[in-house]
């Protein structure tokens, strides 16, 4: 009669095991905060909704294990477990954690023993909200979170959408703080793989927005680019901007800035049937004394053959002082202007001319060159400076001089005389 009782005992608590198996596992698990920093408590929540009244009566143990946590609920032994809906919950503390993701798996002990079962993942970062909407999106340790976007049709979709509603906002903010000499380090890498993949697509509807800007913002004697862009391709094109406002109104398919001592607003490099540069349109260089460096160190800052599209138009000159009055005074007294220039090179390239007007009485004289060579001269001439000579003004009647200067340095001759 005792054997009896015993194996209705243990069939009892066997059935009991059996309906609790029965229901879902892993049951659920709440994680808050939701996105906690390595200085939050987290409180972990196990709930569900049974199909019996055999429920778990707590939580025996919670263990961190490396990125895993293990959650062990204490399973009562029932002798009779009755069919209805009861939902139930219970709380645990953790941390606090690490900056890292996190395994929560759940299982239990007692006369319902479940093996841990995965139930979530969270991450402990810096406290802000990480949304992993695609499929095969996971959140990795040292890697910050890794997004996967399997989706294969042909409507839009994204490896990551950032958004930033702030009066300062910014939608993606990438920085490298490595300093190791020697690697190459990246404030954002960007990557697109298709025939007409965009590495990176910038857009800005404000009226003064910038789709992309790039700078370099070293301002010691070092050699950084605001952009550099590459294509590798036969027909690669680095850098490709158009400005699609059509109206009266300044606009730029591309700018680009380098403050350093040595900076380079744009570094072309073409492909082997390409060019560094190609421009449909003119080309304005602006500046005095800016021109074109050309790969032997030359630099030529006006048109060998004087440009233009008028008959008989000769070379501005690369610099001209204008009129410049002499002051009153004696004749046997020498008069010196020191003007600079700035032009660089060497001044064996310079063709300089100098001329005189004078106001008499009568009024304005024509230009001449009278006196130049004796009575008027320059000297003193360098790569950045020249000097006016001559005597002063006498008080009935004005000299100015008027220096020009035009740089010919090009192999094929010089330019046209100044006439």
């Amino acid at each position: 009669m005792r054997h009896a009782r015993m194996l209705t005992i243990v069939m009892t608590i066997m059935a009991a095991a059996s309906v609790f198996a029965q229901d879902p596992w892993p049951p659920d698990v709440f994680v808050s905060p939701q996105c906690p920093s390595p200085s939050d408590v987290i409180t972990l929540t196990v709930s569900d909704t049974w199909t019996t009244d055999c429920i778990p009566s707590g939580i025996t143990s919670t263990q961190v294990q490396g990125n895993s946590l293990y959650i062990t609920l204490n399973q009562p032994c029932y002798f009779v477990c009755n069919p209805k809906l009861v939902s139930w919950q219970y709380t645990c503390t953790v941390g606090p954690l690490a900056a890292g993701c996190y395994d929560v798996h759940v299982g239990s002990s007692g006369c319902g023993t479940v093996p841990p079962a995965k139930a979530a993942t969270f991450c402990v970062g810096a406290g802000t909200t990480l949304i992993l909407p695609y499929e095969g999106s996971v959140s990795e340790p040292g890697k910050a979170f890794r997004v996967n976007n399997t989706y294969a049709g042909m409507e839009t979709s994204y490896g990551g959408y950032f958004q930033a509603d702030g009066a300062q906002g910014r939608g993606v903010y990438a920085r490298s703080t490595s300093t190791v000499p020697d690697v190459n380090t990246y404030g954002g890498f960007f990557y697109a793989a298709g025939p007409k993949g965009r590495g990176v697509f910038g857009q800005s509807a404000g009226a003064e927005g910038t789709g992309v800007k790039g700078w370099a913002s070293n301002d010691g004697d070092v050699q950084n680019y605001g952009g550099h862009f590459c294509a590798t391709g036969a027909r690669g094109i680095g850098v490709y901007g158009w400005a699609e406002n059509t109206g009266d109104a300044e606009n730029f398919g591309g700018v680009f800035l380098a403050e350093g001592a040595r900076g380079i607003g744009v570094l072309a490099q073409g492909g082997p049937q390409g060019v560094a540069g190609q421009f449909d349109g003119d080309t304005l260089i602006t500046g005095r004394g800016n021109g074109i460096i050309f790969p032997d160190g030359t630099k030529q800052t006006t048109a060998a053959n004087g440009g233009g599209s008028s008959a008989g138009c000769c070379a501005k000159p690369a610099y001209d002082s204008g009129w410049v009055a002499t002051p009153p005074g004696s004749p046997t007294q020498t008069f010196q202007k020191q003007l600079k220039h700035n032009l660089g090179g060497n001044v064996d390239d310079y063709v300089v001319d100098l001329q005189t007007k004078h106001t008499t009485i009568a009024g304005p004289q024509p230009p001449t060159n009278q006196g130049i060579g004796s009575t008027f001269y320059y000297a003193g001439l360098t790569t950045t400076n020249i000097i006016l000579c001559g005597p002063g003004s006498a008080i009935d009647a004005g000299t100015s001089l008027r220096v020009r200067i035009w740089v010919c340095n090009c192999d094929g001759g010089a330019g046209p005389e100044p006439n």
